[in-house]
């Protein structure tokens, strides 16, 4: 029975074999492959961005300078969840529908962005009262085939009793982004309102899509990570914003130096329980 992983801290259950370095060799191969469709992505994201198909207000100016560091932030991002999703698979993955559904889904979604009835769907404070017929029925469309798909997802994860690590996954992300909101509150931030864009929407949902024993859910997770990507090679690091304000106060040093001691003493706790 053979074993495949992007990145693994845990065993399927009917999988007994103890971890060997030709386990760990696989491991990084297929890191590395993965890598590199993601980077391949991002380049041909880049070439539509600068073509005559995406107007100009679409996307932020593209530079060298914005280039070099969007990539790097797709990197940590991509790299990021693919770590903490842990997947794994008894089925060698298919790279190269894994290679062309990425692709398609960075290249597919930016040019669904200007199609003009689905050029102003955002997902922000009651948006969704001036979406079009048009815009409603491509969202049912696209909905009901990742509903489907995670269905199977779901039922799959129950057989193999990792569903819990699906929920853990999106909760780690949720918890990252309350704090944020806490500290944005405490902080007094003005105009505070949720702004879904599409690279933190698409990562989000990759981790539910991450049992890859069938080429469906292997396929959309290629998807999302290629929404994800065109994101930020359009967007920059600003597709991470969730909450969108219009000014906030400075930060001070009683303030900060309140955070710092609640870090620590959360931190030191850690570090007891794991000693």
């Amino acid at each position: 029975m053979n074993q495949y992983v992007l990145h693994n801290d845990r065993k399927l259950k009917n999988d007994k074999r103890p971890t060997n370095n030709k386990c760990c060799s696989k491991m990084v191969k297929n890191f590395i492959t993965f890598m590199a469709i993601f980077t391949n992505a991002y380049t041909w994201c880049e070439v539509l961005q600068t073509s005559s198909y995406i107007k100009s207000n679409d996307h932020n100016n593209n530079t060298v300078t914005s280039y070099g560091y969007d990539i790097i932030f797709m990197w940590l991002v991509t790299f990021l969840l693919i770590k903490l999703q842990n997947i794994i698979t008894l089925n060698k993955p298919n790279y190269f529908t894994y290679f062309i559904a990425c692709n398609l889904g960075g290249l597919g979604f930016a040019l669904l962005g200007e199609v003009p009835f689905l050029s102003n769907i955002v997902i922000t404070n009651g948006a969704w009262k001036h979406w079009s017929v048009g815009a409603w029925l491509t969202i049912i469309f696209f909905s009901s085939i990742i509903l489907l798909i995670g269905i199977r997802e779901l039922i799959d994860s129950f057989k193999d009793r990792v569903f819990k690590y699906t929920l853990l996954h999106i909760f780690i992300i949720f918890f990252g982004y309350s704090i944020m909101l806490y500290i944005l509150q405490s902080g007094n931030a003005k105009d505070i309102h949720y702004h879904v864009h599409h690279a933190i929407f698409a990562g989000i949902l990759s981790n539910w899509f991450t049992k890859w024993d069938n080429c469906f859910e292997q396929t959309m997770h290629a998807i999302l990570m290629g929404v994800v990507i065109e994101g930020i090679n359009f967007y920059g690091v600003g597709e991470l914003f969730l909450f969108i304000t219009r000014g906030s106060t400075p930060v001070t040093f009683d303030i900060t130096i309140w955070i710092a001691f609640i870090a620590s003493i959360i931190t030191l706790v850690l570090l007891v329980i794991n000693n």
